[in-house]
């Protein structure tokens, strides 16, 4: 498998060599992920978009990719295979990793029992041999005596513990040896098998190969008949054209034949012509002759009997000939019908011009009966009607041989109708279409030849003579018209046979150049192919050696490196999950410290507004205040001068305001009448007392009366008072109606700022809310900058910790790197270590059997002497036993205390016994099993060599048949553009033989650019199909 890119090698040394070749092989990636996906066929025509430069570089990235030897193989193996065989190959050498601790705590074991045993027989020996030098030398101390006596049943004791453990261990290293010899006699024998199977498994791929090579060949040879057959099939269109040239050169000819008879027709009615040029005359004439004859009119009615029972005659056999003609212009609508529609050819126009003909003589021999039958009304001679009839009679015989010429070349129309209606067997619906629609045309024609039979017979002899003139100078114009539509028919003719051999000889040399191509491609293409064949077999018998080799090396480090990757991955996850957190975190912090500086703008503008309003309200509070007391002033003026508010208030309600001042004047004269008559009431009240005081006092009286005399009179100081007053109440009434202004205006500015001052109070709660929610809000906000900042500082600490956390883990991913590298050098050294080991073991069971056969024989002989030296030791202790009874009974504690002792030995060597024996029993079985899973193992690993290599081989012929597909594809694509091209030219050469009397230069130009373009276009195509064959190749 490639080597996955390293992306610190990309992201720290990017532009060094080394980290532009790790991104050339991402690039490379994903370049393969994007050519073998599902989706590859989108991909591939967005390369096909691309430039000739920049299409060959991506041939060679895709050959790099598809064609790397290291890859090829084992970039067909799925992944679930893959996980699979990996976690096999983890389980097995788990295992043998387990049986190799295993193998190594026995060889310890054994290594301990067999230091154990020497130590013990050197122990033995020495005390043996010091032990009797004591005894020989100190026979007369009883008690040490004793203790050796004890010691030697200790001894002995264990000298048959250990002659036992001799005896097991002999016979287990006789078991082991035989079922080494059993398991080298099975290795044996399965290496055999093994390489007999890998011949059989090689010769039976050799066979795969072949078969599959052979059925490429087939299958290819098959796809080069069916080709073939196409190519066939293709020469058989091209005899089909040149049949339907010949065919249009028999038709070339046919009109030419009908031009010919045209031109004689038209020569033979030269003279009828001339003809109609005298009648012409003589009906002037007779017209002359007209009012002479209407005296004779009696005597030639009788005769006009006679006449008109020849008229009817006449008349009959005009209606044969009139549906004769309907007949024939039926036949020639039908005949018209399934030529090409909307051109008119050469015999359409004849056609239509001989039944112009034929309706025009019909409508003149109607027109001729008319004026027979008028001529016999106006004629009273009876010699001139006699002329008169002759000639109509010739006339009618002329006509009578117009139409029977016009039957014969109908007839001859009828034959080259029969040639055409080969032609038109593709368009019977449309002939079934036009003859709905020619009956129709029928059945309305009759009816307006009914109209026009009774019209002719109202018409006048003058409109006659007209008719035959302008017929005349018709037929002129058409001999004309026909006459230069059929040169230029001729020359169209020419050229479009011209054409058409062009086309077809280009047509031929085409075919012949794509066979030629053909044939030369699919040559170089089965030598290419068996190239390739025979160098895909060399590479992937090298490859799947080399990645053999490759994937036994590399298991164990795989298992390693995926544990490791997959702690890193979840420790990177959660990594990357805390550090999104803390991104996230920050980015509200950030936001939340903008919200603030927003919040405390927006409540510095609040408390300015705030404060604003405040000073707003103080000063309309006094404003108000002054008004208040300007209008309490006001009203107590009006109160002394005898006006209430409610008074004003409705004269001020009132709508004119000359009513408001005569309701004020008259108040005001009300009011002063008033006060003068209390004026006048005081007047006389001071009158009365002065008569009074006159009377009671005359010497005051007359000097009061001097002062009366020297002072004015009272009604002059009345006039002058009332005058003041009247004055004095017309500055009264100025004022009062400056003060209702002033009132109106104070009322307006009361109202105002009422409004204003209900305003300001709703807006100043609000602002006290917002105020009491602005602080609420502030304070909130003051918390939360409090626990964001706080938040923000322990974020700020994990990530300097986190960032520290994936240095330590980059430190930590190289160094595993750089451990993993080591363990797998030390990898191969344990294995080396392991067959050392194997073969010391080896070295060291023989050694063992040597050993304990010289022990045995060793044993044998001490315990002959120690037999010996205790029965003499017996014998003498029995006679010390029989003295020291007293001391035996201590000795029999101590015996007691050292068989109990002896007893839990006994049984802990028996339970250790049985544990040897399970772990032998163990240890053959996991043997076994894995003898079974090697050979499992060899199988699978030839199964997967075999699965591989069909896997190889079907993606192989996977892309060969997409290929192929692709290439059929685009075949059949361009099978299909031919053939809408060669409808397309057939069109466009149908409408160049209808616009070739237009342009003939520009056709020839225009159809040779097209060719060239065409052939440009196919080379371009073929050099992209070489360029996409040689990728998939």
């Amino acid at each position: 498998v490639m080597s996955l890119p390293k992306v610190l090698m990309m992201v720290h040394n990017f532009r060094t060599q080394e980290g532009l070749a790790e991104m050339q092989k991402l690039l490379l990636l994903v370049l393969g992920c994007a050519v073998q996906c599902d989706q590859r066929e989108r991909f591939v025509e967005k390369m096909k978009q691309l430039t000739y430069e920049g299409m060959e570089t991506m041939m060679n990235h895709i050959k790099d990719v598809i064609l790397n030897l290291q890859w090829e193989e084992l970039v067909e193996i799925p992944a679930d295979d893959l996980e699979e065989l990996t976690r096999k190959m983890s389980l097995h050498i788990r295992s043998l990793v387990s049986e190799r601790d295993k193998q190594a705590m026995v060889v310890l074991f054994f290594s301990q029992l067999i230091t154990d045993m020497t130590q013990e027989r050197d122990y033995f020996q020495s005390q043996a041999g010091g032990g009797g030098s004591q005894l020989i030398r100190k026979e007369s101390f009883t008690a040490t005596r004793q203790h050796l006596i004890v010691e030697l049943n200790d001894f002995k004791a264990k000298l048959r513990k250990a002659k036992q453990e001799l005896d097991d261990k002999v016979e287990q290293n006789i078991d082991l040896k035989s079922e080494i010899e059993e398991m080298q006699l099975a290795l044996k024998e399965i290496r055999q098998e093994n390489s007999s199977l890998v011949t059989e498994a090689r010769s039976t791929r050799a066979l795969r190969d072949e078969n599959d090579i052979l059925k490429e060949r087939a299958g290819k040879a098959s796809k080069l008949e069916f080709e073939i057959e196409i190519l066939r099939e293709k020469v058989k269109d091209v005899d089909f054209y040149k049949q339907r040239v010949e065919e249009l050169r028999d038709d070339n000819k046919i009109l030419h034949e009908t031009k010919a008879l045209v031109e004689e027709q038209l020569k033979k009615q030269e003279p009828d012509w001339m003809a109609c040029w005298t009648s012409e005359k003589r009906i002037v004439d007779l017209n002359r002759k007209l009012q002479a004859m209407t005296q004779e009119h009696e005597n030639d009615q009788r005769r006009i009997q006679s006449l008109s029972e020849k008229v009817s005659n006449l008349e009959f056999d005009k209606m044969q000939s009139m549906n004769e003609s309907g007949n024939l212009a039926y036949q020639l609508e039908q005949a018209r019908g399934n030529i090409d529609s909307g051109r008119m050819s050469i015999l359409d126009e004849s056609e239509e011009s001989t039944l112009n003909r034929a309706l025009r003589l019909e409508k003149e021999n109607k027109r001729l009966q008319a004026l027979m039958a008028k001529y016999q009304d106006a004629t009273k001679t009876h010699e001139i009607t006699q002329a008169s009839m002759l000639e109509l009679e010739k006339e009618n015989q002329r006509l009578s041989n117009r139409v029977q010429q016009l039957q014969e070349h109908i007839n001859k129309v009828r034959q080259s109708v029969l040639d055409f209606e080969q032609l038109s067997t593709d368009l019977a619906a449309d002939r079934q279409r036009l003859e709905s629609s020619l009956e129709t045309a029928r059945a309305s024609s009759e009816r307006r030849v009914q109209e026009m039979e009774q019209e002719n017979n109202h018409l006048v002899l003058s409109e006659l003579v007209q008719d035959m003139t302008t017929k005349h100078h018709k037929l002129e114009y058409e001999t004309k018209r026909l006459n230069e539509k059929i040169h230029d028919m001729e020359d169209s003719i020419h050229l479009a046979k011209e054409v058409q051999k062009m086309e077809l000889e280009s047509q031929l040399e085409r075919v012949r150049s794509q066979l030629e191509v053909q044939k030369e491609r699919l040559i170089v293409r089965e030598r290419e192919i068996n190239e390739i064949e025979v160098e895909n077999e060399e590479r992937l018998t090298n490859e799947v050696q080399r990645a053999k080799t490759i994937v036994e090396t590399k298991t164990g480090e795989f298992e390693e490196s995926l544990e490791k990757i997959t702690t890193l991955t979840r420790f990177n996850k959660i990594l990357s999950a805390e550090t999104e957190e803390l991104r996230v975190t920050v980015t509200r912090l950030n936001e939340t410290e903008v919200e603030l500086k927003k919040l405390q703008t927006q409540q510095a503008v609040e408390k300015r507004t705030l404060t604003q309003l405040r000073e707003d309200l103080v000063t309309e509070k006094l404003t108000s205040h002054q008004r208040l007391t300007q209008l309490e002033s006001l009203n107590t003026e009006l109160q002394k001068i005898g006006l209430s508010r409610d008074e004003l208030q409705q004269l001020n309600n009132d709508s004119d305001n000359d009513k408001r001042f005569r309701a004020l004047e008259s108040k005001l004269d009300s009011t002063l009448k008033r006060s003068l008559e209390a004026k006048e009431e005081k007047i006389d009240n001071q009158q009365k007392l002065l008569f009074f005081i006159y009377f009671s006092h005359p010497t005051d009286t007359q000097a009061r009366l001097r002062v009366a005399v020297t002072a004015p009179p009272g009604g002059s100081t009345l006039k002058s008072s009332s005058q003041d007053l009247q004055s004095h109440v017309k500055s009264l009434q100025s004022q009062v109606s400056n003060l209702h202004k002033q009132q109106d205006r104070l009322q307006q500015n009361y109202d105002n700022l009422q409004k204003q001052h209900v305003q300001l109070q709703v807006d100043n709660s609000a602002l006290q809310s917002k105020c009491t929610s602005l602080v609420q809000q502030n304070a909130l906000a003051s918390s939360a900058q409090s626990t964001t900042e706080s938040s923000k500082s322990q974020l700020r600490q994990q990530l300097n910790s986190t960032t520290k956390q994936k240095e330590q883990l980059e430190k930590e991913n190289d160094d595993l790197a750089v451990q993993h590298e080591r363990q797998t050098m030390e990898l191969e050294g344990v294995r080396q270590d392991h067959q050392k080991l194997k073969e010391l073991y080896q070295k060291l069971r023989i050694d063992v059997i040597d050993s304990c056969q010289k022990l045995n024989t060793s044993t044998i002989l001490q315990n002959q002497e120690l037999e010996g030296k205790y029965n003499s030791t017996l014998r003498r202790s029995n006679e010390a036993m029989s003295l020291k009874d007293n001391e035996t009974s201590l000795t029999s504690q101590d015996l007691d205390a050292l068989k109990q002792a002896h007893d839990k030995l006994n049984k802990s060597y028996k339970n250790l016994f049985t544990e040897y024996d399970d772990l032998q029993s163990d240890h053959a079985s996991l043997k076994q099993s894995n003898n079974r899973l090697k050979i499992e193992y060899a199988k699978l690993e030839a199964e997967t060599t075999d699965i591989r290599q069909l896997d190889i081989a079907t993606a192989k012929l996977s892309n060969r048949c997409e290929v192929l597909m692709q290439l059929k594809g685009n075949l059949e694509d361009e099978n299909r553009h031919l053939l809408e091209q060669i409808s397309r030219l057939m069109s466009h050469n149908e409408e160049l033989l209808s616009q070739a009397l237009e342009g003939k230069d520009q056709i020839y130009t225009e159809q040779k650019q097209y060719n060239e373009r065409m052939q440009e276009i196919r080379r371009q195509k073929e050099k992209l199909e070489e360029k996409i064959m040689d990728l998939y190749r």
